[in-house]
């Protein structure tokens, strides 16, 4: 909690106590690589990193921690092998596999991305909030709209009542310059959340466009 509140001393001060009684603690290890990337200390965050494979090495959590040292550190190249290698020892989840398809797109690989979310999504339905979306963004980058849209489309089928596919499907008719379906997205999100302001100015700049004052 500390740590995600932004309170470092406390938070460092918890962890270290907590960790003198569970040494091989991983997640009162992960705690403290986390505090130590947010200062800058990407050698003491790989360290424990270390720490925690030799404790599990059949989980991802070591894995993860390197990689977001690496990412931190601008060295991509480990930053990928690591996280390549976390989803490796967990293929079923969704959330490591998610943040590996992320970074790919971050690297501008996009192809890759598709091949490792695509795989993701035939072991099973996801309920995972963001799979199809994110999924949907790396399409996008390889200039194919069709499967975009039906993959924010199936989002939204997921919850009904989260904004952001809609949003981001809406912008895909928008660069098309197709504005009907635009307006009928956001009006499909407004009947969920008629108070969001957002989608309003969305649906104002979309008439806009449409040439429908």
């Amino acid at each position: 909690v500390f740590v995600l509140s932004g309170e470092n001393d406390a938070a460092k001060k918890l962890l270290l106590n907590a960790q003198s009684k569970n040494p091989d603690n991983s997640q009162i290890l992960r705690g403290l690589a986390q505090l130590a990337w947010q200062e800058g200390d990407v050698k003491q965050a790989l360290l424990l990193a270390n720490k925690i494979k030799a404790i599990d090495p059949k989980r991802a959590d070591g894995w993860l921690v390197e990689f977001e040292a690496e990412r931190r550190s601008g060295r991509s190249e480990s930053a990928l092998a690591a996280v390549r290698h976390a989803a490796s020892l967990e293929p079923d989840n969704s959330y490591i596999h998610m943040m590996y398809g992320s970074y790919l797109l971050d690297l501008n690989l996009p192809g890759q991305a598709v091949d490792v979310l695509r795989a993701q999504i035939s072991k099973k339905n996801p309920t995972d909030q963001g799979v199809y979306s994110l999924l949907a963004k790396a399409y996008l980058r390889l200039g194919n709209y069709a499967e975009a849209i039906s993959l924010l489309k199936k989002e939204i089928a997921l919850n009904v009542n989260a904004p952001a596919p809609y949003l981001q499907l809406a912008n895909v008719y928008s660069e098309r310059k197709d504005y009907a379906s635009g307006i009928s997205v956001i009006n499909q999100l407004l009947t969920h959340q008629p108070g969001f302001y957002e989608a309003k100015l969305v649906l104002a700049k979309l008439y806009r466009d449409a040439k429908q004052y």
